[in-house]
């Protein structure tokens, strides 16, 4: 039987002795982190492929309303149109995140999967009724107009972060990123419950949905870039 020399030895005990610490490490390259910020509530699963480069993915959604009043363009007070609208976060990124000195900053990049809808319900509580574009019609002709506001699907995203350990093992820590996502430009559709398609003034209508809609995508232009600023805490396992 061949002996083991003790160069062998020694180095198979080395390596007996790194085992557990190279377990661990390989332990220790998910990460589950649950976040919050614009992007709305959020929960993400990321993978460390080495020191230097980590990809991750997560789901955030959240609703809330906002009421708004629609600009004064006839320079008649209180006949604007009264605006009340619902946002419906719901978004998937997939990222990469790259720490450039193995540290606690990071770049990253990616796509959103962006299913974020905008949609506003717009009434005439004036009795003599509201300003629409250039015009004024009646209640009952405006009826309750529903605006849809879309963007692109699939967005390109760019943020840098930072990662601080909690904790002494470094398992627990606290995350906080700030970036951006190109959505396109926002296109607005409106549409009418009242008479307003009624043949007399139909091209009238049309002429101030019309006018109605490019404000409003005026308005929108500032939101091309869709802010994504997070906070969140993570564990390692």
């Amino acid at each position: 039987m061949k002996i083991p020399s003790l160069r062998t030895s020694a180095l198979l005990s080395s390596l007996i002795c790194l085992l557990p610490s190279a377990v661990l490490a390989e332990g220790e390259r998910w990460e589950v982190n649950g976040n919050a910020g614009t992007n709305g509530l959020g929960l993400e699963l990321s993978y460390r492929m080495s020191e230097q480069l980590r990809i991750r993915s997560g789901y955030h959604s959240y609703d809330f309303s906002l009421e708004v009043d629609a600009d004064d363009n006839n320079g008649t007070a209180g006949d604007e149109l009264k605006n009340k609208g619902d946002l419906e976060l719901s978004n998937l990124g997939l990222l990469v995140d790259w720490y450039p000195w193995a540290g606690k900053f990071r770049l990253s990049t990616g796509v959103i999967i962006n299913r974020n809808e905008f949609s506003v319900e717009t009434v005439c509580e004036n009795p003599s009724g509201c300003e629409v574009g250039s015009n004024s019609f009646t209640r009952s002709e405006i009826g309750t107009i529903t605006t849809r506001i879309d963007v692109d699907d699939y967005n390109p995203y760019i943020g840098f972060g930072w990662d601080k350990a909690l904790d002494v093992t470094r398992r627990w820590n606290l995350s906080f990123e700030v970036g951006a996502y190109y959505q396109g430009t926002p296109s607005v559709e409106m549409t009418s419950s009242g008479s307003c398609t009624t043949f007399l003034i139909i091209q009238q209508c049309q002429t101030s949905f019309e006018e109605e809609e490019q404000e409003l995508e005026d308005e929108l232009e500032e939101f091309v870039w869709y802010p994504a600023i997070s906070i969140g805490i993570g564990y390692r396992f």
